[in-house]
C-alpha cells in the first residue's frame, strides 16, 4: 500500500497500518520467545538470533533521492518482503504453539490507549519541529505543555483502573526500568547515526540509494556476529558486563565515524567505523533485552516485551527512541 501510494491520505493510512501490525508482532514475537524458552541458555541463544534479525538493515534503508530510485526500491521491497512474510505465516501456524495466560486481567483500556499514543504522537511532532519553529517558540512549548497533559492524564487513567493498559507497578522493578532507558538512549544514538552515515554517503560520495542501501549490508553482519559473541560472553561474564562493554564499543565506533573527512573513502574511513558500532550494537541488544524480559511472569511478559519494543525505533519515525532523529523530519517532507 505504501508502495503504491498515489497520494499523502494513502501513504499516512498505509504506514498506520503497518505500525498497527508492527505493535502486534513485535511484542507478541518476543513474549513468545520469553515465554517458550525458560532462563539461561535456552533463551540468551533464543535472544541473540532474535537481536540479529530484528535489526537487520531493512530498517535503515536510506530514503531515495529520485522517481527511478523509489520505483526500484518499491520493487525490491515486493520481491523480498512479501514472500518472505508469507512464509513465515506458513511457519508460524505449523510451528509456533498457542499460548494463553490463565487468569488474564480483562478488559479494554481505549482511555489509556488514546491519551499515550496522543501524548506520545504531540511529543514526537513538537520535538521534530523545534528545529524550524524554535526550541522556545509558543509552538514548541505549547505543544511540550500538551504532550506533559496528555500523558499525566494517562498516568492518572492507569492508576485508577482496574485493568489498566500498562501496570504501572512494573516500573517498580529495576532491571526494566534501568534496560528501557538504555534502548531509547542506544535506540536514539544508532538510528541518528544512520540517517548522517546516508547522507555522507549519498550526498558526499556519490551513491545512489540502492547503492547506498548496498554499502550498510556489512553492518548486518556486525550485528549478527557481536549478537553471537554476546551469547557466549554472556555465561561467561554476565549480562551487564556484555552490555556495558557493546555499548562501549559502539561509542568508539561512533567516534571514528566522527571523524571522517570530507574527502574520505568507503572503504577507508567509514567502513572502519561502520563495522566497529555493529559489532557494539550486536553486544548490546542481547543482553538488554534479557535484563529487560527476565523475572517477568508470564502474565507481564507481553507487557514487558512491548515497553522493550516501545523505547526503540525500528521503522523510520514509528516509535521514540528514535523520535529526534532528524530523518523523521526529512522523511516526512
Amino acid at each position: 500500500m505504501n508502495g503504491f501510494a498515489g497520494s499523502a491520505g494513502i501513504l499516512v493510512a498505509g504506514r498506520a497500518l503497518q505500525g498497527l501490525g508492527g505493535a502486534l508482532v513485535s511484542p507478541a514475537a518476543l513474549a513468545v520467545l520469553t515465554t517458550t524458552f525458560a532462563e539461561g541458555r535456552e533463551r540468551t541463544t533464543a535472544l541473540g538470533v532474535w537481536s540479529a534479525v530484528a535489526v537487520r538493515w531493512r530498517r535503515d534503508r536510506p530514503p531515495p533521492r529520485r522517481r527511478a530510485d523509489h520505483a526500484l526500491l518499491v520493487a525490491v521491497d515486493l520481491l523480498r518482503e512479501r514472500p518472505v512474510g508469507l512464509i513465515a505465516i506458513a511457519l508460524a501456524l505449523r510451528f509456533v504453539p498457542e499460548s494463553r495466560v490463565e487468569h488474564a486481567r480483562g478488559g479494554i483500556d481505549i482511555a489509556g490507549a488514546v491519551s499515550v499514543t496522543a501524548g506520545l504522537v504531540v511529543l514526537v511532532y513538537a520535538l521534530v519541529n523545534a528545529e524550524t519553529a524554535g526550541w522556545i517558540s509558543v509552538e514548541t512549548l505549547g505543544l511540550g505543555a500538551l504532550a506533559i497533559a496528555l500523558l499525566s492524564g494517562f498516568v492518572m487513567i492507569e492508576n485508577r483502573l482496574r485493568h489498566p493498559l500498562i501496570r504501572l507497578g512494573i516500573f517498580r522493578m529495576r532491571s526494566i526500568t534501568g534496560a528501557n532507558a538504555a534502548m531509547l538512549l542506544v535506540a536514539g544514538g544508532m538510528f541518528a547515526m544512520f540517517y548522517f552515515a546516508s547522507i555522507y554517503v549519498q550526498e558526499v560520495l556519490g551513491y545512489s540509494a540502492l547503492r547506498a542501501g548496498l554499502a550498510f549490508l556489512p553492518v548486518t553482519l556486525g550485528i549478527v556476529v557481536g549478537a553471537g559473541l554476546s551469547q557466549q560472553l554472556i555465561r561467561r561474564v554476565g549480562v551487564r558486563v556484555v552490555g556495558l562493554t557493546g555499548m562501549s564499543i559502539a561509542a568508539v565506533g561512533l567516534i571514528v565515524l566522527s571523524r571522517i573527512p570530507v574527502a574520505g573513502t568507503y572503504l577507508g574511513d567509514l567502513l572502519p567505523g561502520l563495522m566497529i558500532m555493529a559489532v557494539g550494537m550486536g553486544l548490546t541488544f542481547v543482553p538488554i533485552t534479557l535484563i529487560a524480559t527476565t523475572n517477568v511472569g508470564a502474565e507481564d511478559a507481553g507487557l514487558a516485551s512491548g515497553l522493550l519494543n516501545t523505547s526503540q525505533q525500528p521503522r523510520w519515525c514509528n516509535r521514540v527512541g528514535g523520535a529526534v532523529d532528524p530523518r523523521c523530519k526529512r522523511h516526512r517532507e
